[in-house]
């Protein structure tokens, strides 16, 4: 019975020696909400939790909604309107009535860069129904009568004449000629700068690429075309800014 009594004395020991009682955590203050009382205020964490897991799934709703706009909205044209133009910039004109306005800052045979007020943005080519030139100011470039084509095997040949019709002077004018298959594919793409007037701006560039108005100019555009492309029809454009 002693034999016993020595044994359970040396296991409290050996427990105590192994467990300090400073490593025992801090016992904590009862936190739980009491009933309303004249001393102390009374919260419904229940009813918060509730009100917060509502405005989360009204969040979750309103993000499942704007992922499916893929497109931006369509714009009145109207109201378009009533808002004050930057100069030096395009209006295009998407296919599902989008309205989108700023300066073209690259364009190849899939997309169209524009520069806007709010960032940049690329469109696909074939979702543009047509892009208004320098919308909102007061030079306006165009194509007199039908370009003369001279076709060749592998590239063909655009001449022709513009005119400056608006009340300013156009800046850096170029002529972009398209070549397109059957299919309403690119066949082939390139620019030229027209042999316009010379102008040394502030910047202190100089340029012989400007049309006063009434003014007109020459073109000449080679265009390559796309290796198995055949050409079905073809189709020009013209480009430019103001400066001072």
């Amino acid at each position: 019975m002693i034999k016993h009594s020595l044994v359970f004395l040396l296991m409290i020991i050996f427990l105590t020696a192994q467990t300090p009682t400073d490593s025992l955590p801090a016992v904590r203050p009862d936190t739980t909400p009491t009933a309303q009382g004249e001393a102390g205020e009374f919260f419904d964490y229940r009813l918060d939790m509730e009100a917060l897991q509502q405005q989360v799934d009204s969040l979750k709703a309103i993000v499942k909604v704007y992922q499916k706009k893929n497109t931006m909205p369509p714009v009145d044209k109207k109201l378009l309107d009533l808002i004050p133009i930057p100069e030096n910039q395009q209006r295009i004109i998407l296919q599902n009535g989008t309205v989108v306005v700023g300066t073209i800052t690259g364009e190849s045979a899939e997309e169209i860069s524009l520069q806007t007020s709010l960032g940049r943005l690329v469109i696909r080519r074939d979702l543009v129904v047509r892009v208004d030139e320098n919308y909102g100011v007061h030079a306006q470039v165009e194509i007199i009568g039908e370009p003369q084509v001279d076709v060749y095997p592998r590239y063909e040949i655009v001449r022709g004449t513009v005119r400056n019709t608006g009340e300013k002077r156009a800046d850096f004018v170029r002529v972009i000629a398209d070549l397109w298959t059957g299919t309403t594919t690119s066949a082939g793409r390139d620019s030229s700068f027209v042999a316009g007037r010379k102008i040394k701006f502030e910047s202190g560039v100089i340029t012989d690429t400007s049309l006063e108005p009434g003014a007109t100019a020459d073109f000449i555009v080679r265009v390559p075309i796309l290796p198995g492309k055949e050409v079905e029809y073809r189709t020009q454009s013209v480009r430019w800014i103001e400066t001072k």
